[in-house]
């Protein structure tokens, strides 16, 4: 707060050719317009905590979103280890499938060849019979695996779907988080911007206390005052 040295200024009055009726009542004047128009040390500090009030709403706000990120992010974590666990399902069921039909084909080729076994016991002529069963069941086997081999290949197609629809989901995640960066930034922006404001303020009045101080005329101070203001 700039201090107005009254004796000082009651004396030079006088000098003036003031009665000192006129240097007392202007010498009041001055200290009360001085009181009404300049910042005091308490309303610098009153100032100053509302400042700090507002960095840390800010803060609060920043750390908030922060912790919104997290939690996304754990819920993302959270959907892919249960995809993945579904996948990892869905080929332990596969593979079991494909071991059951090997052991199908192994138990039928056993029967078959005990079949041929016991065919080649039998008499010439059943020979003919024994190869077009043997011929049948060949086809049976080609069927098989005909069946088989479509049935992997719409496993394979339900497989890159889920794999399709997964990279949907993250890229749709990882926009929401640039989103949620932008606003940060945003914020942070704001904050400058405030922190400059205050800034140029400050220099003002400062530079306004230091020329009341150098003795300029009290009009000059209270016009820097103004425009610091």
């Amino acid at each position: 707060m700039m201090l107005l040295d009254t004796l000082r200024a009651h004396h030079r009055m006088q000098e003036a050719g003031f009665s000192e009726e006129q240097a007392n009542a202007i010498t009041g004047e001055l200290v009360s317009v001085l009181s009404e128009t300049f910042a005091t040390k308490t309303d610098l500090l009153e100032f100053k905590a509302e400042i700090y009030g507002k960095l840390a709403e800010l803060a609060g706000q920043v750390a908030a979103v922060r912790g919104e990120i997290a939690a996304l992010r754990g819920e993302l974590d959270t959907r892919i280890a249960a995809v993945r666990s579904e996948i990892a399902d869905l080929r332990v069921e596969l593979i079991a499938q494909i071991a059951a039909v090997r052991g199908e084909i192994a138990d039928l080729k056993g029967e078959l060849t005990t079949q041929i076994a016991a065919v080649r016991g039998e008499i010439a002529d059943l020979r003919v019979e024994l190869i077009a069963q043997i011929a049948a069941v060949r086809g049976e086997i080609t069927e098989i695996k005909g069946e088989l081999t479509a049935e992997i290949a719409a496993v394979r197609g339900e497989i890159t779907a889920v794999r399709g629809e997964l990279a949907t989901q993250i890229a749709e995640v990882k926009g929401e988080i640039a989103e949620v960066k932008g606003q940060v930034a945003e914020l942070r922006n704001e904050v400058a911007s405030f922190k400059t404001g205050f800034s140029k303020w400050a220099i003002g009045i400062i530079a306004a206390v230091l020329l009341g101080s150098a003795g300029i005329s009290v009009a000059v101070v209270l016009t820097l005052g103004r425009l610091a203001g």
